[in-house]
């Protein structure tokens, strides 16, 4: 069976922010031993193609979905509603708005509608008998919404990476990560670059940080 990885990225392979480039190139020689099949599913494609020659594939369909923005809202937020389910779903807008106020709630709602596109996206882009390791560069919406779309297909598996800003909460204005730790109990694995121990990070990952 062919093994196939789904790297989902902000902007890699394109220029849109020039700093994912530093993280993600590096490790693009390793999968490509490793996997039979590498598939870079941007967000952004804006600039230009900084790897022409890498040998990934690119697929820009998430890329389209997600540009359609605020006119799709409303479409999106039920799928949202469901993939989430109900109750956890108003309970963390509910959270992020006495919280955090508006731009607490105005972050959940933008997380949640992207899940919801990355979750139509991936089941309705990949075949679900085929084995497959989606892996998103970064922790954020995205995440959430892969690993909702994997969690009832069994050969679907879920890896990110996350490094600072979808990692520590005090990184965001508020202070807020929508959807911890909710959103890690359907990963596969987590990659992050810190120390063992770091009792910032124990107590984002525990939900912890208000």
């Amino acid at each position: 069976m062919t093994s196939t990885l789904v790297m989902i990225t902000n902007n890699y392979p394109f220029l849109a922010d020039h700093r994912e480039v530093m993280f993600v190139r590096p490790e693009i020689g390793p999968l490509k031993r490793r996997f039979d099949r590498v598939i870079i599913a941007p967000c952004d494609t804006t600039g230009p193609n900084v790897d022409p020659d890498s040998g990934c594939e690119i697929d820009t369909t998430l890329t389209k979905l997600l540009g359609r923005g605020s006119r799709d809202l409303l479409r999106h937020i039920p799928l949202a509603i469901k993939s989430s389910s109900r109750s956890i779903y108003f309970s963390e807008l509910a959270t992020a708005f006495i919280r955090y106020g508006p731009k607490g709630l105005l972050r959940a709602v933008s997380w949640s509608r992207r899940a919801a596109v990355a979750s139509y996206w991936a089941t309705s882009r990949f075949n679900t008998d085929d084995a497959i390791v989606l892996y998103t560069y970064w922790n954020t919406g995205i995440t959430k919404g892969v690993s909702e779309a994997a969690r009832s297909v069994p050969n679907w598996s879920v890896v990110t990476r996350t490094h600072g800003f979808d990692l520590y909460y005090n990184r965001e204005t508020p202070p807020y990560l929508p959807f911890r730790p909710q959103v890690f109990y359907d990963l596969d694995r987590i990659y992050t670059n810190y120390l063992p121990g770091d009792p910032v990070l124990e107590a984002t990952m525990k939900g912890n940080i208000s």
